[in-house]
């Protein structure tokens, strides 16, 4: 009976620990006024999402999108043509991950660049604050405006994470017994 708890205990702390890793898509084609959704994955919500200046990642970010329950903020980039950044998102657990860095690419209207802006995101909501809108309940302040987005979630990553975590456990103690 001893002899298949240690390598179950093993697994069972190998698979919490891939679980635990924040995954964040590097956007393509990100273009200056147009709308972009950002996505990740893994990790435990809330999630701190933030964009940086590229090859910079203590500074301070350039875009703070706050507090997100979900994983997936649309934001209209209102970024200058030609900056290159990258994603940031903490989550609950202070696990951080990054995407790599992109560039912002022209466009046929520059009319947002420094202003806040607004764009509907893939379920519908929408923010008039920072230049996001959020799956999950959000409010986040940057540059003294307030957004506020609010969207149906996916399931809870808390659940999707125990669920593998048992399967992967299950299939360790088959091997093992």
């Amino acid at each position: 009976m001893k002899s298949f708890l240690a390598p179950l205990a093993f697994v069972t702390v190998l698979a919490s620990s891939v679980l635990a890793q924040v995954t964040v898509n590097t956007p393509v084609s990100v273009v200056v006024c147009q709308p972009i959704q950002f996505t990740w994955t893994g990790g435990t919500s809330p999630y701190f999402l933030s964009i940086l200046p590229a090859n910079q990642p203590s500074a301070t970010a350039l875009i703070d999108f706050g507090k997100q329950t979900g994983n997936s903020v649309t934001w209209v980039a209102n970024l200058g043509v030609g900056t290159s950044v990258f994603l940031n998102c903490k989550d609950s657990n202070g696990v951080v991950g990054q995407s790599g860095t992109f560039t912002i690419l022209t466009g046929s209207d520059t009319s947002c660049v420094g202003k806040s802006s607004a764009a509907p995101s893939a379920t519908g909501a929408t923010s008039t604050g920072a230049a996001a809108t959020a799956s999950g309940n959000s409010t986040s302040t940057s540059t003294g405006t307030k957004s506020t987005a609010t969207t149906k979630s996916a399931a809870s990553s808390k659940y999707a994470q125990v669920g593998i975590v048992g399967m992967i456990s299950a299939a360790a103690l088959a091997l093992f017994v």
